[in-house]
């Protein structure tokens, strides 16, 4: 993940060594240093922590955790954030610490449902689900290559819940019903007034399986 480093702006040094030669005298000293770390980076729909971690003592800062060492503050966002954080050490001297949070997403897909045909059909019906974001793969259903797509062919009438997860694993279902393929053979029953010899007129009467059109 991304480590962001803050130096303080402090003359005030703790010396680390001394090292004395003949000539001259080296002195080292420990810079206070701050860095920014993440629980994670990646885009997630959880909770992501900010940890301020320094090589010195921190004072406590109000909405934040201070370690047993007091050396790191960590903080829970469960949105995304960005915000300035001023940090003092055990000597009150100050660093701004910026911290961005961007890579959470909580929001399931937003999806819309369609039909090739919502008419009684003796064809296979293709639906077609389409979400506002990329998603993973379903089984029985083929995805885009833009993965914002799904589609499936029935052969047959009926109704399944699909579950679409976004790429972190945000739900959302879609309830899929198909109703209207019709692929039974037409027969029909054909009756008639009469079959003896007559002189009036004959009424015919056609009983099918199933509606006809009137055409």
């Amino acid at each position: 993940g991304r480590i962001d480093n803050y130096i303080f702006r402090s003359s005030t040094y703790k010396p680390k060594q001394i090292l004395t030669n003949d000539d001259f005298v080296t002195c080292y000293y420990e810079k206070k240093l701050i860095n920014v770390s993440y629980s994670t980076q990646n885009m997630t729909n959880q909770d992501v922590t900010a940890y301020i971690n320094a090589n010195m003592k921190l004072n406590a800062l109000d909405g934040w955790n201070l370690s047993n060492d007091s050396k790191t503050l960590s903080k829970t966002y469960k949105q995304n954030k960005t915000e300035n954080v001023v940090v003092k050490d055990e000597t009150g001297k100050e660093t701004t610490v910026n911290i961005s949070i961007a890579n959470i997403d909580k929001t399931a897909p937003k999806i819309s449902i369609n039909y090739n045909t919502q008419k009684i059909t003796n064809q296979n019906v293709v639906v077609t689900i389409t979400s506002d974001e990329k998603v993973q793969k379903v089984d029985g259903w083929n995805l885009s290559e833009d993965k914002k797509t799904l589609t499936k062919e029935y052969t047959q009438n009926g109704s399944e819940k699909v579950v679409l997860k976004d790429l972190v694993g945000n739900e959302t279902t879609a309830n899929v019903s198909v109703a209207n393929i019709d692929k039974n053979a037409l027969t029909a029953i054909v009756k008639y007034s009469t079959t003896e010899l007559t002189n009036q007129d004959v009424l015919v009467t056609i009983t099918a399986n199933k509606e006809v059109d009137d055409d």
